[in-house]
């Protein structure tokens, strides 16, 4: 009998092609430790939101969702000439 010692590790979905090129750019490291949050979140990485979106075709819209340790906010980006539902169609980043 033959055991296979290779790990097996799930991968990411793919992003959507515009959300891929926007990470891609991003100043962001791979991996972020506990360390680096506090920093990450004092940094200013780009315009205000309403700049930045004031040259994409995207709807913004922010709702709460109930968490397991308290409500989180999330911003959730929609293309407005999107012609589909479902996913790949909602990017969405959250904020604690």
């Amino acid at each position: 009998m033959t055991i296979d010692a290779t790990p097996t590790t799930l991968a990411r979905p793919p992003y959507d092609p515009e959300s891929g090129a926007l990470l891609a750019r991003s100043p962001l490291p791979s991996a972020i430790t506990a360390e680096m949050i506090g920093p990450l979140r004092s940094a200013s990485f780009t315009a205000p939101i309403e700049e930045v979106l004031s040259t994409r075709d995207l709807d913004h819209r922010v709702v709460t969702v109930a968490g397991p340790d308290g409500d989180l906010t999330a911003s959730v980006f929609t293309p407005r000439t999107r012609t589909a539902s479902g996913a790949g169609s909602t990017s969405c980043t959250a904020a604690a």
